[in-house]
């Protein structure tokens, strides 16, 4: 089994961003808009299922090169008119954000009522989660420094935002269950003990994970966390897929 790189590809660790988002475009065609889209890995592969779709991207980090047309610009104030796409994309973003309510209102925004909202956002202080534990235990955020987790949400908070925001909620479902949390919790432990809470890419640490041995460590761990999150995917996890609707 070949390690899986891109996000369409079964077993990779973000596949489940990719499968949920697939299905909510599946009929859907049209501007979007992917919010905070990096260099976009997850909407590429969006693309080559759905060529339908007129997608562009928006981030405020100026080496952010995806395979789409992009704009430059800070997520709290979106550059487009008023109901301009047909629906909104946006991957593990909020929990970055300085104003997560502005940038919900935003999106709203900038949405065709009636049109679809997709998002992908760790609910770290749910109590479902070691993160929540760590949080209401011992007021610890060990994603903070390393990755920039400077909000940790519950699942309602999300929602809340969401409605306030004139979204109707569509479906919810979860990745990232035991396993994965209890993988991710050991690694920034272990960069929070030993690399001042630096981030340093698993391929990239002493441990040698770049050896065959250890990518098949590796390629065992995401077989593994693949089989949970489909198993429970209706329960939930560190990570909501939602899917909702601005209000017509």
């Amino acid at each position: 089994m070949k390690f899986p790189k891109y996000p369409d590809q079964k077993y990779n660790i973000r596949y489940f961003h990719f499968l949920y988002a697939s299905s909510a475009l599946k009929e859907r065609e049209g501007k979007v808009l992917d919010v905070g889209c990096g260099n976009g890995e997850i909407t590429s592969a969006l693309l080559r299922v759905n060529k339908k779709l007129i997608i562009k991207g928006c981030d405020n980090n100026r080496t952010a090169k995806p395979p789409f047309p992009i704009v430059y610009a800070d997520v709290h104030k979106l550059p487009f008119k008023n109901s301009h796409f047909e629906s909104v994309l946006m991957f593990d973003v909020l929990e970055h954000i300085k104003e997560p309510k502005k940038v919900i209102a935003e999106i709203s925004r900038v949405l065709k009522r009636g049109s679809m909202f997709h998002l992908v956002v760790p609910c770290e202080a749910d109590l479902t989660t070691i993160d929540g534990w760590l949080k209401l235990a011992f007021k610890v955020n060990l994603k903070a420094k390393p990755i920039g987790h400077i909000n940790q949400f519950k699942h309602k908070e999300i929602l809340d935002l969401l409605k306030a925001s004139d979204f109707e909620i569509g479906s919810v479902y979860y990745s990232y269950h035991f396993l994965y949390q209890l993988l991710s919790f050991m690694y920034f432990f272990y960069l929070y003990l030993f690399n001042s809470g630096v981030y340093v890419a698993v391929g990239r640490t002493k441990s040698g994970l770049k050896s065959k041995v250890g990518k098949k460590i590796m390629l065992l761990g995401l077989v593994l966390v693949y089989c949970e999150s489909k198993l429970l995917k209706n329960f939930k996890g560190q990570t909501a897929h939602i899917t909702c609707f601005l209000r017509k």
